[in-house]
């Protein structure tokens, strides 16, 4: 059960609470000591609640500090919504989410790698802890690894977690947990620096990825999966996106040959490493495959292409999802505005204006 109670005394006070001035109340605290029964009395409202509290009564026998770690216990498992459940283990909501994610989850070896730097954090931990397993991974590692990182962690806990209230009714009610503060990061090319990165490589299949993804917005999880059986005549069908929707990509000039060369001949390692020489070459050795994605999403804005075209190109399901570039669109506008305002029309500070000065 959810509560180890040494020497709980077990007989049942007939007469209720005692007046207070029978008792020693510790003001604030949900406990006082009730000198007429001889028990500890324990009574806090519930948060979330709607009035509804916690009541129970402990024997003489327990010390203040016995008490005082009860009571702590119970507020905290109120909070997690576990209060009054068989206290279950994390591990066995995770195992069903799990089976469930295998066959339906996007991306299962990324997720595999998130569970295997979580576990050591809830092997054996129960859901009465899991808000506190949280916070404390949050605080470890915060300035060790990226916020985005740890969110998806925490987020992995929280779909757990909602599986447990929602489906298994293990708990009863949904537990907060707060994320970490993400770091911003958009990074995009121009297409001299697109040209500068190809020419400091000297192996094709890299080459032949870069293309791909500058000229058709695709992931390099897409890419990868690309054989000649998607190339449908001018354009590349993707069926099995991220998001499930099937895409369609026009194959432009530029990529050709590199589509005529699928499906690419070597693993993501290699061109990880050879990627990474040509990035640090041109000075920016932080560039990810990924920014080549957020690459295209800017051509098509500085091209005078709108939020619904860049969504279009890089199989987004809403215009929603592609509103991170909504800057790039404003920047474009406030460019051509200058262009066009560069010879000033203002009036000359101090003119006069009636026959006063402005």
């Amino acid at each position: 059960m959810l509560f180890s109670r040494p020497g709980s005394d077990t007989r049942a006070p007939s007469k209720g609470f005692a007046p207070l001035e029978a008792t020693t109340k510790l003001a604030g605290k949900g406990y006082w000591y009730d000198k007429t029964a001889k028990l500890w009395r324990i009574r806090f409202a519930i948060p979330g609640q709607h009035g509804r509290s916690y009541k129970a009564s402990l024997g003489s026998e327990w010390t203040e500090r016995q008490v005082i770690e009860h009571v702590a216990n119970t507020r905290k498992q109120s909070i997690d919504g576990t209060l009054g459940r068989e206290d279950r283990l994390i591990a066995d909501a995770l195992e069903i989410f799990l089976e469930r994610a295998e066959g339906e989850f996007k991306g299962y070896a990324k997720l595999q790698g998130h569970v295997k730097a979580i576990w050591p954090w809830i092997d054996g931990k129960r859901f009465s802890e899991i808000g506190e397993i949280a916070r404390n991974y949050r605080r470890f590692h915060k300035g060790k690894i990226s916020g985005a990182t740890i969110n998806r962690r925490i987020a992995l806990l929280r779909r757990v977690t909602n599986i447990a209230w929602k489906e298994l009714r293990w708990i009863d009610r949904p537990v907060h947990f707060e994320m970490a503060r993400e770091k911003a990061r958009t990074t995009h090319l121009t297409m001299d620096q697109v040209e500068a990165l190809v020419a400091k490589l000297d192996h094709q299949p890299t080459i032949d990825a870069v293309w791909i993804a500058v000229c058709t917005g695709m992931r390099q999880g897409e890419i990868w999966s690309l054989t000649q059986r998607n190339v449908r005549g001018d354009v590349l069908v993707l069926g099995d996106t991220k998001n499930s929707d099937p895409r369609l990509c026009p194959i432009v000039d530029q990529i050709k040959e590199a589509v005529a060369r699928l499906p690419m001949p070597c693993g993501h390692r290699w061109v990880y490493l050879h990627f990474k020489a040509a990035a640090k070459a041109i000075g920016m050795p932080d560039l990810r495959f990924h920014d080549l994605r957020h690459t295209t999403a800017s051509l098509i804005i500085n091209a005078g292409g709108s939020l619904k075209d860049v969504q279009e190109v890089l199989g987004q399901r809403s215009v929603a999802s592609a509103n991170r570039y909504a800057h790039m669109l404003t920047e474009r506008k406030r460019a051509v505005l200058a262009m066009a305002l560069k010879p000033s029309i203002a009036p000359e500070q101090g003119k006069k204006i009636g026959g006063e000065s402005a």
